[in-house]
């Protein structure tokens, strides 16, 4: 029988929704945890595993079915809740919300306001530092990442970002700033996505291209190498944009290649 590491003590508060949670006490040491240091909130024992190392520090809490555990974190004022899980070495941290199947494991760091929701999942040393959005009514909050979206390896989100559908943020790539991704688009490499982007309807960022400005990019397009799309740029159906080309309030569409800023029709 597995040796018990925490316990719930009288001290409560209470979620948006009216549910209460209580605060927890160590029974043990274990990592960085000395028995009776206090903890976070839990709404059942279920919420926090025994085993490993795993801990919830502060002011932060887990309801629902949600799951800290192996050697996870989570700390300060963040909440996780449904069937979210955070594992592995993961931490996540300040005001960060994880809501519904969101998993969240290996070396990642989930922080600020980050709101993840869905089936989203979050790997590797991936980094996601976000702040969420309200919608035009002001009274409801939108995800940075939903659906099915994926990061990891060294995957890195800042700023008022949003990722849903099939997404995949992978290798060094960085999207920040107010960057819109679905439709199952890509971004890999060393690819960098900023300011106010919007990709989707399997797009293809990868190697070492830059998009940035106010550049809307769907249907099927590849911008690699080096390339770098600027200022109100369209690229519609099947545009693949690679070399040292540099694309800057321009509109293009159809099966066009562009290298070294040379245009050519693809056959």
């Amino acid at each position: 029988m597995r040796e018990r590491k925490f316990s719930r003590i009288k001290q409560c508060t209470y979620l948006s929704d009216g549910r209460r949670v209580n605060r927890i006490i160590s029974l043990r040491d274990f990592g960085d945890v000395k028995s009776g240091t206090i903890g976070g909130f839990i709404e059942n024992d279920e919420n926090l595993s025994h085993d490993g190392t795993c801990w919830i520090a502060d002011d932060a809490a887990a309801a629902g079915r949600s799951c800290v555990c192996h050697n996870a974190l989570l700390r300060d004022r963040a909440k996780i809740d449904g069937h979210a899980m955070v594992g592995g070495s993961a931490i996540i941290q300040d005001d960060a919300f994880l809501y519904k199947n969101v998993f969240v494991y290996e070396n990642s760091v989930v922080g600020l306001k980050s709101y993840l929701t869905d089936v989203v999942t979050v790997g590797g040393n991936s980094r996601i530092f976000c702040n969420y959005r309200y919608n035009k009514s002001g009274r409801l909050r939108l995800p940075n990442l939903c659906g099915l979206a994926e990061t990891r390896d060294f995957a890195r989100l800042e700023g008022a970002v949003s990722v849903n559908d099939s997404c995949i943020i992978a290798g060094n790539a960085i999207v920040r700033g107010n960057v819109k991704l679905c439709d199952r688009v890509r971004v890999d490499g060393n690819a960098v996505v900023e300011n106010h982007v919007i990709l989707s309807d399997d797009v293809w960022i990868t190697q070492s291209a830059r998009i940035g400005g106010c550049s809307r990019i769907a249907g099927c397009c590849v911008i690699y190498e080096n390339a770098d799309i600027r200022g109100k740029s369209y690229l519609l159906c099947n545009v693949q944009v690679a070399g040292q080309s540099i694309v800057e309030n321009k509109t293009y569409s159809g099966d066009l290649l562009i290298r070294n800023s040379e245009l050519t029709f693809r056959l």
